[in-house]
């Protein structure tokens, strides 16, 4: 009984968002193997924004000719572990953002080394495992800083970044959105890309106008050569575009911390 009152409470939460609330849902259906048992997976998940607070679930149910798989709700504790995606404040490029929980689009500066990172799989994710990411970005008009780490529990994947506005102090200027960065990523996992991947990048950042941002950009890898590109990035309406020229060296990778790592 005590595993229907977690997995009722979780619903309504996510259905009685107040009426200011932005709200989204995605979700699938398909199979999976859990303790050499096989389930009908259905996955329900709905995304809740209220004012800068965004929270975002994640309701699975794993169920065979036995019924719902209980282990999966036998404790308030466990349904929210399993349930709650992140918790977030604000939005990336606000004067202060802020995620806990699981990273799906995370990317720092201009993209050349995190663009779209997740920090779990989705073979993950039906195996019960759960990592708390980490995104914090402060922006105080001058100068600001981008982090970003996989999982504060047991982290191994690290990013940061620095970043100036050198001519915002200036009266009436054009160019008071300019943006200038240095960068590091670091993997210390020995399983990693080449060998405990190291990272450091320079950029610079400028939007033109709402659909079109221009930027340039500088990385290397250590022991691993270097590349560099410009380009230009936007949004017309559902349509997202980026043009970029690059040069690279054979053992360079450009954002390597993406969807795919």
């Amino acid at each position: 009984m005590r595993k229907y009152v977690c997995l009722a409470l979780l619903i309504l939460v996510s259905i009685t968002a107040p009426a200011n609330a932005a709200f989204g849902v995605s979700g699938g259906l398909g199979l999976s193997l859990i303790n050499q048992e096989l389930y009908l997976t259905t996955t329900v998940r709905p995304d809740i924004s209220i004012g800068k607070l965004g929270i975002g679930l994640d309701l699975t149910l794993n169920f065979n000719q036995q019924g719902i798989r209980a282990a999966d709700w036998d404790s308030w504790q466990k349904s929210l572990a399993r349930s709650i995606r992140y918790v977030r404040w604000g939005h990336k490029g606000d004067s202060l953002y802020l995620q806990v929980g699981q990273l799906e689009n995370a990317s720092i500066g201009t993209g050349i080394i995190v663009s779209d990172y997740r920090n779990i799989n989705t073979q993950a994710l039906k195996e019960g495992e759960r990592r708390i990411g980490f995104v914090g970005d402060l922006d105080l008009q001058y100068i600001g800083v981008e982090t970003l780490v996989n999982d504060v529990v047991q982290p191994s994947v690290y990013a940061v970044r620095f970043f100036t506005h050198p001519t915002a102090f200036l009266p009436d200027n054009a160019f008071d959105k300019l943006t200038i960065g240095i960068s590091m990523a670091q993997d210390t996992r020995s399983e990693a890309p080449y060998n405990e991947l190291n990272m450091k990048a320079v950029d610079a950042y400028f939007p033109l106008a709402e659909p079109l941002r221009l930027y340039a950009h500088y990385a290397f890898i250590t022991d691993h050569g270097d590349g560099w590109g410009v380009g230009a990035r936007g949004r017309l309406g559902p349509i997202s575009y980026l043009a970029e020229l690059r040069q690279m060296d054979a053992d360079f990778v450009a954002s390597p911390f993406s969807k795919k790592y």
